[in-house]
């Protein structure tokens, strides 16, 4: 079972603000100092918050809701929220219109693998010899569109978000 990035740093956001939400409502820091003439009394004040109390109290709340709504949606529309980007599409299609028609073709099949596909695979898929694939990939990269990255004995080619 592989953890996701996204679920651990609920999960630990969930921890945080469960911890801060109880430690303000179980232990609140109201003092009273009573001076009477050369006696001091320090006596604590049971159930007053004050505003800071009540703003790390309802910012927990918030941020636990929200990490218990993400843990607790099934894997499958957890994928399809994340999926959900238009600008994404948009810049994709910004992307398209400004490459050559060889990148185009490489950098549609990488888009329709989910962003990530095996650079043998490309050169399958393609039709194109492997050298020619690799020079394309090589322009790719050098204009910040994709990334490659060594798997065993091939290379695993990356969609990323951000073009230079």
């Amino acid at each position: 079972m592989r953890i996701e990035k996204r679920s651990l740093l609920a999960a630990v956001a969930l921890s945080v603000s469960a911890f801060l939400l109880f430690q303000r409502l179980l232990l609140p820091r109201t003092i009273q100092i009573i001076v009477e003439s050369q006696q001091v009394y320090v006596q604590e004040v049971t159930g007053v918050h004050t505003s800071t109390d009540a703003i790390i109290i309802m910012v927990s709340s918030i941020v636990m809701g929200a990490c218990i709504l993400y843990l607790l949606l099934p894997p499958h529309l957890r994928a399809e929220l994340n999926a959900l980007s238009p600008p994404k599409a948009s810049l994709s299609r910004e992307i398209l219109d400004s490459l050559r028609q060889d990148e185009r073709k490489i950098y549609e099949l990488i888009l329709n693998n989910d962003g990530a596909v095996f650079q043998s695979k490309l050169v399958e898929m393609s039709g194109m010899p492997k050298s020619t694939v690799s020079l394309i990939l090589d322009r790719l990269e050098a204009k910040g569109l994709v990334e490659r990255r060594r798997r065993g004995m091939s290379n695993i080619v990356i969609l990323k978000h951000e073009p230079k």
